[in-house]
């Protein structure tokens, strides 16, 4: 199987959010330009929105496989700048107020995230997130890929 190139994992993922929100009754709203952080914009009611950034990984944090025996996955949340001739650096695009919700395609999860959680539980904002044991304080949902129906999340972002 040929590896998935950005683009398409960034499409595949926006596309099972719309899916998940459509299943719910949500409605959708779509960004007319790809230039800001938000990828999607939710709401339960047509009155409360929530902002989601979409993310697909299927990178594996290398750490837990050696350690834990474990597939647990990472999502990065930073981007790459060119600095010159064969030199790049390290940027993060976001901060706490750039969406409401992180929602993260695995090949074997989706997770809703409160990425405002996420980034008030730090000192700063996150580079990557390792969905392991410790992500479990800010998923709002973590439905199964294979689930026929989805339950609404427990938790309201906002």
């Amino acid at each position: 199987m040929q590896p998935l190139i950005k683009e398409i994992k960034a499409n595949i993922a926006l596309s099972t959010a719309i899916s998940y929100f459509v299943k719910k009754g949500w409605f959708i709203y779509l960004p007319v330009s790809d230039r800001g952080s938000v990828d999607l914009i939710v709401s339960p009611d047509n009155v409360e929105l929530f902002r989601v950034q979409c993310k697909y990984t299927s990178s594996l944090h290398n750490a837990s496989l050696k350690r834990r025996k474990k597939e647990i996955y990472q999502v990065f949340m930073r981007g790459v700048e060119r600095q010159g001739t064969n030199k790049w650096k390290s940027i993060t695009r976001y901060d706490e107020k750039s969406f409401d919700i992180l929602f993260v395609l695995t090949p074997k999860r989706i997770y809703l995230l409160d990425w405002k959680k996420i980034c008030n539980n730090r000192e700063k904002i996150p580079s990557c997130i390792i969905l392991g044991e410790k992500v479990k304080d800010f998923i709002i949902f973590e439905p199964a890929l294979n689930q026929p129906t989805l339950e609404a999340p427990s938790v309201r972002v906002g």
